[in-house]
């Protein structure tokens, strides 16, 4: 079964490297923020299982991440919240995991290891999508391979040649 994930953090590129990782643990994620008030619309419309949450975003004053966070937690205790942020874990850990935050992921130092086996025990359902073959992964990256015609051969310094004449 996937767990439903929102990602909320205003860096894209962040943002699809979460995605893509999650997503090869066995996530679905359902939704994605830039910033902490679309955030508490998308999880009020979506209800994910697990949100990660960046601390650090150009939120406007009246709404912060940790609003959200507050805001997730009051409505909705049993959705796992994650905070994944620059700061160093020793500011924020201890406030966010006494209010009931299941990790504090620093990026700078996120193992991506670490984060499967934590997210494998807490979601002992979670189930890892299938392993694609290696034609398939290859025909998604190049498109289909065509063959190589049979007079072409390869010339030392590896530039493709065709052959004029019968062979030697």
């Amino acid at each position: 079964m996937a767990v439903d994930v929102m990602i909320v953090d205003d860096s894209e590129d962040f943002r699809y490297l979460l995605r893509r990782r999650l997503e090869s643990y066995g996530c679905e994620v359902v939704a994605e923020a830039a910033n902490a008030r679309d955030g508490l619309e998308l999880f009020r419309a979506r209800r994910p299982r697990l949100v990660t949450l960046d601390l650090m975003m150009p939120d406007a004053p009246e709404f912060v991440p940790q609003d959200l966070f507050r805001q997730i937690r009051l409505e909705s205790p049993q959705t796992a919240v994650v905070i994944v942020s620059v700061q160093r874990a020793h500011i924020n850990a201890s406030l966010f995991l006494r209010e009931g935050a299941l990790a504090y992921w620093e990026k700078s130092f996120l193992n991506f290891d670490d984060v499967r086996r934590q997210l494998s025990h807490i979601f002992p359902d979670m189930k890892r999508p299938p392993l694609q073959s290696h034609s398939s992964l290859a025909q998604r990256i190049r498109g289909p391979l065509s063959p190589v015609p049979a007079q072409a051969v390869m010339t030392p310094p590896g530039l493709l040649a065709r052959r004029e004449g019968p062979a030697a």
